[in-house]
């Protein structure tokens, strides 16, 4: 399934018209307003999915948004306590790519 993932997601960045077309089309809409709900939007490739989840080794970026959420969640008490980043990333999902 993440093979399938990432290979739309080359696509979308190779054919990026091309694929909003299809997307429009599966969600009803046109194309202008497809391509409109993606403004401001990022979807990472595999490549930038390895550099943000890193490995088993090595932590990612996303190690320390998440640390970050989780400090902001608990000083504004919408929970008590966070789980480490490492429980929460599993970055040998897209490692075995």
């Amino acid at each position: 399934m993440l093979r399938a993932w990432f290979r739309a997601v080359a696509y979308m960045n190779q054919h990026p018209r091309e694929a909003a077309a299809e997307m429009a089309r599966r969600q009803r809409v046109t194309v202008e307003e497809f391509l409109k709900g993606l403004q401001g939007a990022r979807v990472p490739d595999l490549d930038e999915n390895r550099v943000l989840l890193g490995s088993g080794h090595i932590p990612g970026r996303l190690h320390e948004v998440a640390g970050r959420l989780g400090g902001f969640l608990v000083r504004r008490g919408l929970t008590k306590k966070t789980a480490p980043a490492a429980d929460l990333i599993r970055p040998e999902f897209v490692g075995s790519l």
